[in-house]
């Protein structure tokens, strides 16, 4: 299975539960693990109960701000990999996924003249 993030790399929020943490920046502390389909209950590093809805590899991360989740605002949650992107050097054999929904922008032929 190929992770996004690996522990310690900055992220950033991609496609989280709550559209309000699109955009914020969170450290990758700790991998949970892979979690199964029909949701697991879990005890979190702060004591509480955690659920995890989504089958997926779940990662520990902090906010360098505050992330908004069910119960309010945290600065640590998990989170699913698929929901965070690495903000790193991706390497001389990377691929723009941006390239996957948007072309490659025309260049500008020619610029006119000023008058």
């Amino acid at each position: 299975m190929a992770l996004n993030c690996k522990a310690g790399d900055l992220a950033v929020v991609v496609s989280p539960n709550h559209k309000e943490n699109i955009g914020k920046l969170v450290t990758v502390l700790e991998p949970i693990g892979i979690l199964p389909e029909g949701g697991v209950q879990f005890i979190g590093p702060d004591g509480r109960l955690k659920i995890a809805a989504s089958p997926g590899f779940y990662w520990w991360v902090e906010a360098q701000g505050q992330l908004l989740n069910n119960n309010g605002l945290t600065k640590r949650l998990h989170t699913l990999d698929a929901s965070i992107r690495p903000i790193r050097d991706p390497g001389d054999d990377a691929q723009d996924e941006t390239l996957l929904w948007k072309p490659v922008p025309a260049s500008n032929p020619k610029t006119p003249e000023p008058v």
